[in-house]
């Protein structure tokens, strides 16, 4: 039995676990920015390899790190042919090496921590149950296959928009490296800042406006690092991005297919229920209509 888009998104409405008051907020407002990302976490497949070391258990932290590192061991090998081999999780003496993706699952709703164990959360059941139902738990490289693509991207844009809209704007207007990124960010998020005000009251934008501009102008460019590097290579395990080398340093790229996307304003998930209203067409526009030779619905349809 194959899974439908439909049930997706309707088992997306049970997602409760984000209690604290900094998800609660990500929720309901358009900025939403997922905080203290780990600069080493930039390979999105190590999040399902997580899960699939999860499955249905409740497992200590720390058996489940020391799992997750001895799984991480093992596929390591196929992340040498990926796009991007930054990021990966070695052994450790300490079980330190998957700490940081392990605290991004949790931001990823794959997994939930209650009293020092680990269980599979809602949404990463579904995600579970997708993989398992279309016979993709078989891990055999290091880029996303479709439903894969399918959950992190909703992910990225309902709980991480803010930085992923910023990044693919300023790629269109032609910044590609990293210096470019973070030396000219805080004129796009003035934009993005301006953009806000046809979508809530003056009174809360200027509230908006006045905490998240304090914060990005404390960071110094060392510190975008924590900012842009892993968003970079979420958007290029996605196929958003593409790179190239340029004396001796990495250039992001917009991938061709995507630009018109950006352009027309396809992208601009600044409210919620227009992403959670429109996904499927997002989706299927970056992924089959302008790109029909990458993947196919057809799988999980």
């Amino acid at each position: 039995m194959k899974i439908s888009l439909k049930d997706i998104m309707v088992t997306d409405k049970l997602n409760k676990e984000p209690t604290h008051k900094e998800l609660k907020i990500l929720n309901q407002e358009p900025i939403r920015i997922i905080n203290n990302v780990d600069t080493k976490c930039r390979r999105l497949k190590y999040l399902t390899l997580i899960l699939l070391t999860i499955e249905d258990k409740y497992l200590p932290e720390i058996i489940l790190s020391k799992r997750v590192e001895e799984v991480a061991n093992e596929k390591n090998k196929f992340i040498e042919n990926h796009i991007d081999n930054k990021g990966i999780i070695v052994k450790s003496a300490r079980l330190k090496s998957g700490k940081p993706y392990l605290n991004l699952s949790e931001k990823f709703f794959i997994v939930l921590k209650m009293l020092g164990k680990y269980r599979c959360g809602k949404l990463g059941k579904v995600l579970y149950f997708l993989l398992k139902e279309n016979e993709e738990i078989e891990v055999t490289n290091f880029s996303l296959n479709t439903i894969e693509k399918l959950y992190y991207l909703f992910v990225l844009l309902k709980y991480d928009f803010t930085i992923n809209i910023i990044l693919t704007k300023m790629s269109l207007a032609g910044y590609t490296c990293y210096k470019q990124f973070s030396g000219n960010f805080n004129e796009f998020f003035e934009g993005y800042l301006y953009d806000l005000k046809s979508y809530i009251t003056e009174k809360k934008a200027e509230e908006i406006i006045f905490m998240t501009k304090r914060k990005f102008q404390k960071l110094s460019p060392k510190s975008f690092e924590h900012v842009l590097y892993p968003r970079q290579n979420w958007l290029l395990d996605l196929e958003i991005f593409s790179h190239r080398e340029y004396m001796n340093s990495k250039e992001y790229v917009l991938c061709e297919s995507f630009k018109d996307i950006v352009d027309k304003g396809l992208f601009d998930c600044y409210s919620i229920e227009y992403l959670e209203n429109n996904y499927i067409k997002i989706f299927h526009l970056i992924y089959c209509y302008y790109s029909p030779t990458n993947i196919l619905l057809k799988n999980i349809w």
